[in-house]
C-alpha cells in the first residue's frame, strides 16, 4: 500500500501508537503514555504492521516515514547500534529536516513537543513552541551550504505545565550528500551541563 495513503488513512489512536513506536517506545510505554491498555497497544501494532506490510516494528517506523532513509545513504540498521550512546544523535532527510532515527539520548536531550513524535515530523513541526532559533538557524545552514556547523550552548528554551525550562546544547551538525546534493543532516548534540527551571508566575 502507498505509504502516504496509509499514513492519511490512519485513526487519530494509531497515529499516536505509530508516533510511539517511531520514538521507539515499547507497547508497555506507549500504553502508559495514551492510558490505555498493553493490549489495545499490541493489536494497533499489528494492524500497522498490517497495513505498512511491515516485518517488524523498526520496518514500520521506516515505512511511515515521508521519505526513505535509504534515498540518502542512511542504515537504519547501522544507526540502531547508537541507540543506547550517551551522545543525542539525529539523521534527518530533506530540506524539511524529517528525522528518520534519533536515538534514546536525543529523545530525552531534545526538548521536542510531547504530543508530537520527533522520528517522522519536520525539525520545525516537532520542536513548534521551543525557542530554538539559533538551532533552527544551524540546521538550515548546514543543509543549504554543505558545511558543518558547531556551536557550543545552544540554547533552548520550552515550558512543560508551570515550569520553564532552559537547556544548553553543544551541537555538531554534519551533512549527507547523495552525489552532489546534500540529502540530509546528521546531528550530534550533548548537553553542555547548565540547565534552569523557573517557575511561570501567574
Amino acid at each position: 500500500m502507498n505509504e502516504d495513503h496509509t499514513n492519511q488513512g490512519l485513526t487519530q489512536r494509531q497515529r499516536e501508537v505509530l508516533g510511539g513506536v517511531r520514538r521507539g517506545l515499547a507497547n508497555k510505554e506507549i500504553a502508559f503514555e495514551l492510558g490505555v491498555g498493553t493490549d489495545d497497544v499490541k493489536r494497533i501494532v499489528s494492524r500497522l504492521l498490517s497495513l505498512f506490510d511491515a516485518p517488524n516494528r523498526t520496518a514500520l517506523a521506516q515505512a511511515a516515514l515521508p521519505g526513505s532513509p535509504d534515498s540518502c545513504g542512511f542504515d537504519l540498521d547501522f544507526l540502531n547500534l547508537f541507540n543506547e550512546a550517551p551522545l543525542a544523535i539525529l539523521a534527518t532527510l530533506g530540506p524539511d529536516h524529517v528525522p528518520c532515527f534519533a536515538n534514546r539520548a536525543a529523545l530525552t536531550t531534545i526538548p521536542a513537543r510531547l504530543e508530537v513524535p520527533l522520528v517522522g515530523t519536520s525539525l520545525r513541526s516537532a520542536l513548534a513552541g521551543i525557542e530554538c532559533h539559533e538551532f533552527l538557524e544551524l540546521v538550515e545552514e548546514s543543509f543549504r551550504t554543505g558545511d558543518v556547523s558547531i556551536a557550543k550552548q545552544v540554547r533552548m528554551r520550552h515550558r512543560r505545565g508551570d515550569q520553564v525550562h532552559v537547556v544548553y546544547l553543544d551541537v555538531r551538525i554534519e551533512p549527507v550528500q547523495r552525489d552532489t546534493d546534500v540529502c540530509g543532516l546528521l546531528v550530534f548534540a550533548k548537553n553542555a551541563g547548565v540547565a534552569e527551571a523557573h517557575q511561570v508566575r501567574n
